[in-house]
C-alpha cells in the first residue's frame, strides 16, 4: 500500500517519503480504527471537473504559451487534477465580462456563439487536446424580453408564453456545442433556481421546473434528437435538494429525460439530503455542480480551511452517494475575477498579478488528492471511522486498486489504524493534513508534501 500525505504549511509545500509495514500484533485493534470494506460497494464515480467560464478563458488567453501548457497539464493532465468534465454557462453568468444573449432571433435555430468563439471555445479546444472533455451546461437566465421583470438580473421568472421558445433555445445551444465536438451529457434547466441575484438569475419553483420539463423541454429534446443529453434537476444548495428533486422526479412521465440532480455547497453540509435522495431514487446520478470560496463569505477562512472545505465536501459527498464533482472556475486572476458585478471568488489556480503565469492555491492540493487518484468508473466502498474529527472515504478503481483518503483539518496529530481485512497499518496523521492511501501489499509508502 502506498500513502501520499500532503501537510499544508503556511509558506511552502515540502516533500518527504517513508515506509510503514502492517502491524500483525494489531489485528484485533478496536480503538482509533478506520475500517475499509471493499465488498460493500455503492455508486460509480463518474469523475471530477471545473467550470470553464468566460472569466477563466480571458485569464487563460493572457498567459504566455509556456504558462498555458503548464496550466492545462495541471488541471487536465494525468499528473495533475486529471479533470474530465467541464461546466459551461448558456449565455452570460456572473463570471462573464458582461451580460449577453447568444441567439440571433427569438425563434431562430441559429445560435450566436460570439462570446464563446472569442475565448471559451478556444480554451475548450486546448483542453480537448489534453483529454476528452464532457460538458455540463447550465443557463443563468433567459433573455430579458422573455422574463417577467424584463431583465437578466434580479430573478424574475420565465414567461409561460416563451416556454417553447426557451426549450428550443436550450436544445439548439447544446447542439451547437455538440457540433463543435463537445459531448453534453447533462443539461441543467436553471442554475440556482431559488436565488435572486444582482447578476444573471431566474426563479424556477419545483413545480415550474417540472411543468417546463413535461410540457416543453422534453418535446424539444426529442425533436432535436438529444437522447444522449439528460436533464440535471435543481442545481442549487443542498439543504433543499431532496424536497425540490422529489417534487419533480416522483412524476414518472418525465423520468426518461432526467439523468441527475445537482447541488451546491453554500448553505452548509446537509449531506443527509443526498442520502435521502439516493435512498428513494438510487438510479439518479447525484452531482456536486458548484462550490468555491467566495470572497464575500470566506475571507476570514485560512488557506488551510479553504482547502479542507473541499476535502470535507468530496469525502462526505462520496459517503452520502455523490458520483460527480465539478468545482467552480478552473482559473481566475489574482483578484478573484474578472467578474462584471464584483462577485470575486478564489479558484484552485489563480494568475499572478501580471497575468502571464499562475500560482496554485491550497485548495488545488486538496482537490488533487481526490481527482488524481480516484479514476472515472471507480466504485465507492464502505468505510467506518472512529471519530468525525477526520473526513474519510474510500473507493475501488476499475483496475482493482483500493484508494482511501483521510483529511485531518484539526491542529492536533491523530494516531489511527487503517484496516483492510486482516491488515492493520498504524498511522500518525499530522495536523492540517490530507493522506491518500493506495493499497498494494502489506507495506505503505508515505509521501508528505
Amino acid at each position: 500500500m502506498k500513502i501520499f500525505t500532503t501537510v499544508f504549511a503556511q509558506a511552502s509545500v515540502l516533500q518527504s517519503q517513508s515506509k510503514v509495514t502492517a502491524d500483525s500484533s494489531r489485528v484485533e485493534q478496536e480503538n482509533h480504527i478506520l475500517n475499509i470494506y471493499p465488498e460493500v460497494t455503492s455508486q460509480t464515480i463518474l469523475g471530477f471537473g471545473g467550470a470553464v467560464t468566460e472569466s477563466s478563458a480571458v485569464v487563460y488567453q493572457k498567459m504566455d504559451s509556456s504558462a498555458k501548457s503548464r496550466f492545462l497539464q495541471a488541471c487536465f493532465g494525468k499528473e495533475g487534477l486529471a479533470y474530465t468534465y467541464g461546466r459551461c454557462s448558456i449565455g452570460s453568468c456572473d463570471f462573464s465580462l458582461s451580460q449577453y444573449d447568444d441567439f440571433k432571433k427569438t425563434n431562430s435555430k441559429e445560435i450566436d456563439l460570439t462570446h464563446d468563439d472569442r475565448c471559451i471555445l478556444p480554451l475548450l479546444r486546448d483542453i480537448r487536446a489534453v483529454v476528452p472533455l464532457q460538458l455540463m451546461m447550465a443557463p443563468w437566465s433567459p433573455t430579458a424580453a422573455w422574463k417577467t421583470n424584463n431583465s437578466r438580473i434580479g430573478g424574475g421568472k420565465l414567461k409561460k408564453e416563451f416556454w417553447t421558445s426557451y426549450a428550443a433555445f436550450l436544445c439548439h445551444y447544446v447542439k451547437a456545442y455538440r457540433d463543435q465536438g463537445f459531448p453534453v451529457p447533462y443539461l441543467s434547466i436553471q442554475n440556482e433556481p431559488r436565488a435572486v441575484q444582482t447578476w444573471d438569475s431566474c426563479l424556477f419553483s419545483s413545480e415550474d421546473e417540472y411543468l417546463f420539463l413535461r410540457d416543453s423541454l422534453s418535446e424539444a429534446l426529442n425533436k432535436n434528437h438529444l437522447s444522449q443529453t439528460k436533464v440535471l434537476l435543481y442545481d442549487h444548495n443542498k439543504e433543499r435538494l431532496f424536497d425540490y428533486v422529489n417534487d419533480i422526479y416522483h412524476h414518472k412521465k418525465i423520468r426518461p429525460f432526467v439523468g441527475a440532480a445537482g447541488y451546491h455547497w453554500y448553505s452548509g453540509d446537509h449531506f443527509d439530503a443526498i442520502r435521502l435522495l439516493v435512498k428513494k431514487y438510487p438510479e439518479l446520478t447525484i452531482a456536486f455542480t458548484e462550490g468555491c470560496n467566495e470572497h464575500s463569505n470566506s475571507m476570514a477562512r485560512s488557506e488551510e480551511d479553504k482547502a479542507f472545505r473541499y476535502a470535507r465536501e468530496i469525502s462526505e459527498g462520496i459517503n452520502a452517494g455523490s458520483s460527480l464533482f465539478i468545482d467552480w472556475n478552473i482559473l481566475l486572476n489574482h483578484e478573484g475575477g474578472p467578474n462584471y458585478v464584483g462577485n470575486y471568488c478564489d479558484a484552485p489556480i489563480m494568475a499572478n498579478e501580471g497575468g502571464t503565469d499562475f500560482n496554485f492555491r491550497f485548495p488545488y492540493y486538496a482537490l488533487w488528492h481526490y481527482s488524481h487518484f480516484i479514476k472515472p468508473g471507480a466504485l465507492a466502498i464502505g468505510t467506518t471511522r472512529f471519530s468525525d474529527q477526520l473526513d474519510f472515504c474510500s473507493v475501488k478503481n476499475q483496475d482493482g486498486t483500493i484508494i482511501a483518503i483521510i483529511a485531518n483539518p484539526s491542529e492536533t496529530q491523530i494516531e489511527a489504524f487503517l484496516r483492510l481485512e486482516n491488515a492493520v497499518f498504524p498511522l500518525s496523521i499530522p495536523p492540517k493534513s490530507l493522506t491518500t492511501a493506495i493499497f498494494d501489499t502489506n507495506t505503505i509508502r508515505l509521501v508528505a508534501a
